[in-house]
């Protein structure tokens, strides 16, 4: 059974349920056609939305976005384009505090002055996407769901908890104990977590673990069985979400988004198949540069999971596994249609 995330109430419903964004138009079209059939049919001004999943290269993304390779405009809320869930211990583990509201509405309200096109936050997709429609709905504004495009990075599952360790090492809040993460193991917390000591987790390392991409993405409820909370999952990648990238293929994610956008012509040189070529002739790693110069990056530690780690891990996210599969054919799915396949055939 998934161990949700705790979240946090709205402040009202959306007309009187929890609600499901989706494309607005044939519900047969998979990932990789769903962007064509809006560009083609027309649409409101889109708003697109980034789930960003913790530790899934989230602030890289929004930055990239605002960046030469892309350049759209993000909505900042008076800010910065990220914006982070806070969190805080309680007596039984680590909790968001309710401070994310207001970003959003700023957010929402900027986009809806016509002054940006990307809204970014931490935290579960669905509570986050109501809040928004909340702030629209208090400026008089209504918004068409076939304007939300939802965007969002996936990683795979081992090498994400690992970074959520890694990260909590490298920078411990002032709730944690700095002595006890210096000197745990991730074997440790693993073992913590998995054992139901959610205290002493909330002490080593103050992410949850379990899930946490499957429960970013979908809203359950929580007598749902794993094969319902798979099905939601892999049905939103597959058919209601926008845009899906990989970490493990950032930069061609980068290219990837782009194309969707802005189409193939446009896109910069570090993107084309011909640079594609030059590097496998060359024997480089065949993977696109699209990078600024400056970069958003969060300091870590180098963190080495022994098998026991990696075993417990793979416990803690078969369901995210399963989400992640899906999103590897949903990507080179889009890869393919949107003509750069050649990085993927290269790189073999």
């Amino acid at each position: 059974m998934l161990a949700l995330l705790q979240l946090l109430p709205l402040t009202a419903p959306f007309n009187g349920q929890q609600r499901t964004l989706t494309q607005q138009h044939d519900a047969s079209l998979e990932g990789g056609q769903l962007h064509q059939a809006v560009t083609q049919h027309g649409s409101p001004r889109p708003l697109y939305y980034f789930t960003h999943i913790p530790k899934a290269a989230g602030a890289s993304f929004l930055q990239d976005l605002g960046g030469s390779a892309i350049n759209m405009t993000l909505c900042d809320g008076g800010t910065k384009a990220a914006c982070y869930r806070t969190m805080e211990m309680g007596s039984d583990g680590i909790h968001p505090v309710p401070t994310i509201e207001e970003a959003l509405a700023a957010k929402a309200a900027e986009w809806q002055q016509g002054e940006c096109q990307v809204i970014g936050c931490e935290g579960p997709r669905v509570d986050n996407e109501n809040i928004v429609d909340l702030a629209l709905q208090a400026q008089g504004a209504a918004l068409p769901s076939s304007s939300m495009r939802e965007l969002m990075l996936l990683r795979e599952p081992v090498d994400h908890v690992v970074s959520m360790f890694a990260m909590c090492v490298a920078n411990s809040p002032s709730y944690m104990d700095n002595d006890m993460v210096a000197n745990a193991t991730i074997e440790e917390w693993l073992d913590a977590y998995e054992s139901g000591d959610r205290q002493t987790a909330g002490r080593l390392c103050y992410y949850q673990p379990d899930n946490l991409q499957t429960s970013s993405l979908v809203k359950v409820e929580e007598n749902a069985t794993d094969s319902e909370v798979v099905e939601a999952s892999v049905t939103f990648v597959n058919k209601e979400a926008f845009f899906v990238g990989l970490v493990e293929r950032y930069s061609l994610s980068i290219c990837l988004f782009g194309s969707m956008v802005h189409g193939l012509g446009a896109l910069p040189l570090g993107c084309t198949c011909t640079k594609a070529e030059q590097l496998a002739a060359a024997g480089k790693t065949v993977e696109p540069v699209v990078r600024d110069e400056t970069e958003e990056t969060h300091g870590t530690v180098p963190v080495e999971p022994s098998d026991q780690a990696r075993a417990s891990i793979k416990r803690l996210t078969s369901l995210d596994a399963e989400l992640y599969q899906a999103a590897v054919s949903r990507f080179e799915r889009d890869v393919r249609a949107s003509g750069l396949g050649c990085w993927l055939d290269l790189a073999q």
